[in-house]
């Protein structure tokens, strides 16, 4: 009897142990839960951001609509490494528009509209592999695609000499016996 109250006394010490820390573990995750919500509601009162991908995210947003696109389109970077798909795919997104809206605000003469648009697709390419879904970004790399079209018809850089279907070319295999 003395052996099965210490083990029930055991039992009882490590359940209560295991209690406390998912208590604990819980409590932190709340607290750190607490303290990004709120630094997504007020992010103009912090001068930097907390480095939870959330807030990295809100922050970049709150960049982007203060008409500071590099500052964001760094955090959105950051963010992207993260191993959250909906905050990635959400990223990704985001930085295709920012690029493509600087593309836009350019002239069509502008040799760097070319470098924006091609970023801008990359993106969106890579928001349609995470989640072929988004039919926003679908949307968009249509959009990126009628700016600057890949596949160029008329151009004679382009064309290529066709290999004239009479001739064939033989190969001959051979075997090699090893020791």
């Amino acid at each position: 009897m003395n052996k099965l109250l210490r083990l029930a006394y055991g039992l009882l010490l490590l359940i209560v142990a295991l209690s406390l820390f998912a208590v604990v573990s819980s409590g932190l995750a709340l607290w750190q839960a607490k303290k990004v919500n709120h630094f997504i509601e007020n992010v103009k009162q912090y001068r930097q951001p907390l480095s939870h991908p959330k807030a990295l995210f809100a922050q970049a947003y709150y960049d982007v609509e203060n008409s500071q696109s590099q500052k964001g389109l760094a955090l959105l970077t950051k963010v992207v490494t993260d191993d959250g798909l909906a905050l990635k795919t959400a990223a990704y997104y985001n930085r295709g528009n920012i690029h493509l809206h600087q593309a836009q605000s350019m002239a069509d003469d502008d040799r760097q509209r070319l470098s924006f648009v091609e970023l801008a697709k990359q993106d969106y390419r890579m928001v349609l592999l995470l989640s072929p879904q988004q039919q926003h970004a679908r949307f968009n790399l249509e959009l990126a695609l009628r700016m600057v079209p890949e596949l160029p018809d008329d151009d004679v850089q382009f064309d290529k000499d066709v290999i004239s279907t009479e001739r064939s070319i033989e190969t001959i295999g051979f075997r090699v016996d090893l020791p």
